[in-house]
């Protein structure tokens, strides 16, 4: 991701943080 942290809202960032993560468990899995 080359989007900056100031470009977008905390709650987006989170969100997509969440997926990230839910991607990474389920590559693993």
């Amino acid at each position: 991701m080359s989007i900056p942290d100031k470009a977008i809202g905390r709650k987006e960032y989170t969100e997509l943080r969440r997926i990230f993560v839910r991607i990474q468990g389920a590559r693993q899995a």
